[in-house]
């Protein structure tokens, strides 16, 4: 078959050769609509090639719930007596190309006129956007997976566990329940409760944390709800204390389980009521705090026991989240070693530059067990900037004492096919004296409650009450 040549206006503009050196796609129609140039990359973008394209309306290339190619013939269709526009400029389509497949494109039109004014036809250039859609998907998926890596503020972490905390995170973050953040010791329990701050609307307020382990109970109620002048020795002017400082923001209570009972009927109080009272004076101040508390105990043995109280317990565990422990997410070792590089090389390096981990290095500090979790994996890579002697942490940099957490562990066939059985006797023979039928096998209160639990003993505590 033998193609049309294109007509003089059209070589008048530009040699039709050169359009087949671009990466856009071009046409043009003649007066009466049909196809009278159609470039290479036309062809490659449609898949019609010039061949079947040439000598045709454009409408066999069918928009999909837009104009699409029927755009170019409806610029030509002028009615007579009324001013029509003379181009289209970024026109977006979807188009069903040949084979049915869809492309997205991006193009201009306009009319030709000839010397008198006459419409010699439209010409009309196009992109393809599809390759760009497909890469926006890619940067898409790709920042979902730096989400799901980053969690929220400075957590980090792909595991299932740690994917489950940021979904609670998200959902705490919306409303001011009262959250009860568990997990052992260095799991990253204060991160958790900054991130449920910073992700709420309370995130212009003030973060204020309070470690009850570190305050003795004549301190801590003071420093919780502040004292008035003259309340005790030494209180020599009236001060906030922690729920005021708070007030407007997030109030962080760390290791309640070491609250005293006195101190839990108070907070209880304030919890409930959103009113303070200071030491030493009896006017009640209201209160706008959100209160994240975390611990890193069985608060429920500590009911059981009689430690804590159960309306206190029931009042801060509105929304529980918790953090699984490093040994259960080794697949988040990476990703937080490197997290933790980039604090630790700005205190360490002294100058130099250390780019990474060697994969022997990386691949030890997976195998790990990290018994004192994320904050023991922070003082490990810490130690690595300090001694690492090139530009990457290699396996001899880690800590010494890194060896033997991967030494394999001792059998343990002194163990009692049954523990619960074993902790039900030791706690007997201490009559009935938790703590110390838990030092006696060398175990937390915690543990012992949870191997009483494992064995069915429930009945038997509630007896014992």
């Amino acid at each position: 078959m033998k193609l049309a040549q294109p007509p003089a206006w059209f070589e008048a503009l530009v040699p039709a050769t050169l359009f087949d050196l671009i990466l856009d796609g071009v046409c043009a129609l003649d007066a009466r609509g049909r196809i009278v140039f159609w470039n290479a990359a036309a062809e490659a973008i449609t898949g019609f090639p010039r061949d079947e394209a040439i000598g045709r309306p454009p409408d066999f290339l069918e928009g999909l719930g837009c104009p699409g190619f029927r755009k170019l013939s409806e610029l030509l269709a002028r009615p007579k007596g009324k001013k029509a526009p003379e181009e289209v400029r970024g026109l977006e389509c979807r188009v069903s190309a040949r084979g049915g497949k869809v492309v997205r494109l991006h193009g201009n039109a306009r009319v030709v006129r000839g010397g008198k004014g006459e419409i010699l036809g439209a010409i009309a250039c196009f992109v393809d956007l599809t390759a760009i859609d497909r890469e926006r998907e890619r940067a898409e998926a790709l920042e979902g997976e730096l989400k799901a890596e980053r969690g929220f503020g400075r957590l980090v972490g792909r595991s299932a566990g740690m994917k489950s905390v940021f979904e609670s995170v998200r959902l705490a973050s919306r409303s001011d329940v009262t959250v009860l953040v568990t997990g052992e010791s260095g799991t990253g329990k204060e991160l958790v409760a900054r991130a449920i701050h910073d992700s709420s609307a309370r995130a212009d307020g003030p973060f204020v944390a309070v470690h009850c382990s570190a305050l003795p109970e004549t301190l801590l109620e003071s420093e919780l709800f502040g004292h008035a002048r003259g309340a005790f020795t030494g209180a020599a002017a009236e001060s906030k204390g922690r729920f005021e400082l708070a007030d407007g923001g997030t109030l962080f209570l760390d290791e309640v389980g070491e609250l005293s009972p006195l101190v839990q009927v108070k907070l209880l109080r304030a919890l409930e009521e959103r009113r303070i009272e200071r030491v030493g004076e009896g006017r009640p101040r209201p209160v706008d705090v959100r209160v994240v508390a975390a611990t890193h105990r069985d608060l429920r043995a500590q009911v059981a026991e009689g430690t804590m109280r159960e309306d206190f317990y029931y009042r801060i565990c509105v929304f529980p989240i918790e953090i699984p422990p490093l040994r259960e997410r080794a697949e988040d070792v990476p990703a937080l070693a490197t997290h933790l590089l980039g604090a630790a090389k700005t205190r360490a390096e002294g100058g130099r530059k250390i780019s990474g981990f060697t994969p022997e290095a990386m691949r030890r500090l997976a195998s790990a067990p990290w018994p004192g979790n994320v904050r023991e994996l922070r003082n490990a890579v810490e130690y690595a900037c300090v001694v690492a002697r090139g530009d990457r942490i290699g396996p001899d940099d880690l800590p010494p004492d890194l060896e033997k957490t991967l030494a394999p562990a001792p059998p343990r066939a002194e163990r009692p096919a049954d523990p619960a059985a074993e902790a039900r006797r030791v706690l007997d023979e201490c009559g009935g004296k938790v703590g110390e039928a838990a030092s006696r096998l060398g175990i937390s209160r915690v543990t012992l409650w949870r191997r009483l639990r494992a064995g069915g003993s429930g009945r038997d505590r509630r007896q014992r009450r």
